[in-house]
């Protein structure tokens, strides 16, 4: 009986289980899509790129970025990068805000803090570097 249907099916041409796939050029993304991403991810700024892990997992790095660190230096040379970066980062917690996504809005939120709190000792000091003086060998010294 199955292998009678199977047959009408056939003549049908409804199924073509000799043809190959279409082939597709990948179109290429123009940017994420935030309102798709799953409910159990973050999407957390952080330097040059938005982090996507897992909500439940703990990680360090996530919130632990290079200006917490006594071998980052930074200096007036940077002020353009804190301020773009700073940019890129209010505009995440407005989409975060406007998706009603909380958790990523705290997030966001505490990196924006500290990318504020370094830019204003930036303007403040002018070089920032808590190894400071091991970074230069001057006169051989």
């Amino acid at each position: 009986m199955l292998y009678e249907k199977w047959k009408e099916t056939e003549k049908l041409s409804l199924l073509h289980l000799d043809s190959r796939a279409p082939e597709t050029n990948r179109v290429k993304e123009e940017g994420l899509h935030y309102e798709f991403i799953r409910k159990n991810l973050d999407a957390v700024k952080v330097p040059f790129g938005m982090c996507f892990k897992p909500t439940k997992l703990p990680c360090r790095q996530q919130m632990n970025h290079c200006i917490e660190c006594a071998n980052f230096c930074t200096c007036n040379d940077n002020i353009p990068e804190y301020e773009a970066e700073i940019g890129r980062v209010k505009k995440q917690l407005e989409l975060s805000r406007k998706l009603g996504r909380e958790d990523w809005v705290k997030k966001n939120q505490g990196y924006l803090e500290m990318l504020e709190k370094m830019l204003a000792r930036i303007k403040a000091e002018g070089l920032i570097h808590k190894n400071g003086q091991v970074r230069e060998e001057r006169d051989g010294r």
